[in-house]
């Protein structure tokens, strides 16, 4: 699964030069909005947390693209937020952070092309930022250039800093590609790093526990991601561990619903190792064509 490295879901800040010229022209008047969508768009927790200063100084009804844009993508609506940002930056009003959530969205929603266009064009624009280097190895993952996609992860790695939140979230990708082409040693050496900067970090447990069993530890692999199993409240990390532990009905089960939450999980899932085992059976096919 993707993780966005933004803080946004977790209380993000706002830059408040982003509203210091309200141009009509960058900007949706919440008056054409019908009064229902209206009063739910301005009452979202979401968008009272992280824009309810700015919008209680505000004297119209202007809301920047880009915060529809955000909106959405909170939704997991993820084509719908790229309307929303691509009239963003149609206009050159976005940062970074919008960047990111586009390129993110595009591999959401299976347009690995323009998820890997927005990855560089992120690094152009800012070339020491690991942001950069690490969607576009995402974006190589899912075009199946996984050669490619190790080598832009090492390169973000030169720029994560050391045993921090970034670090683990490169580290946790790269494991991924090691573990789809089959370098179990290298995919563990990763997942160790990894734990020791986010020792609770389900998803990377999980990870272990595939490495393990490639490996011909079948019973340590089975023993760690039980331990976890009840701690686990994200459905599509539950359908994870329950493939790694050959749970084929408990896995289709959560799965399904972590779809159903998320349309990105069934994107994920064409792809995470976690499923590789069940890439030709008809009844995980049927659930991630839907």
């Amino acid at each position: 699964m993707i993780e966005s490295t933004l803080a946004t879901k977790h209380g993000e800040t706002v830059n408040s030069n982003r509203f210091s010229n309200e141009n009509s022209e960058y900007y949706y008047n919440l008056n054409n909005m019908d009064k229902k969508l209206r009063f739910v768009y301005i009452n979202q927790q979401y968008l009272v947390s992280k824009y309810g200063n700015y919008l209680l100084g505000k004297k119209n009804n202007l809301i920047p693209f880009y915060i529809l844009g955000d909106m959405e993508y909170e939704g997991n609506n993820y084509r719908n937020a790229l309307i929303y940002y691509e009239k963003a930056v149609s206009q050159n009003s976005y940062d970074l952070n919008t960047v990111e959530r586009m390129a993110i969205s595009y591999l959401y929603t299976e347009d690995y092309e323009k998820a890997l266009e927005m990855s560089q064009k992120l690094i152009t624009q800012a070339p020491s930022d690991f942001r950069g280097y690490w969607l576009k190895g995402l974006s190589l993952v899912y075009l199946h250039k996984l050669e490619e996609a190790i080598a832009s992860f090492n390169k973000a790695l030169k720029y994560t800093g050391r045993e921090t939140k970034a670090q683990a979230t490169v580290l946790t990708s790269r494991s991924n590609a090691f573990l789809i082409t089959g370098k179990w040693e290298k995919a563990l050496s990763d997942i160790e790093k990894v734990l020791q900067i986010q020792p609770k970090a389900y998803v990377v447990i999980i990870n272990k526990g595939i490495a393990l069993k490639k490996l011909g530890k079948k019973k340590e692999s089975e023993r760690i991601i039980q331990e976890i199993l009840p701690h686990i409240e994200n459905k599509y990390t539950r359908a994870c561990a329950f493939a790694t532990l050959g749970d084929k009905k408990n896995m289709l089960k959560e799965l399904e619903v972590a779809i159903k939450e998320d349309i990105g999980n069934k994107v994920s899932a064409k792809l995470d190792p976690d499923f590789a085992e069940y890439q030709d059976d008809p009844d995980f096919r049927k659930i991630i064509s839907k």
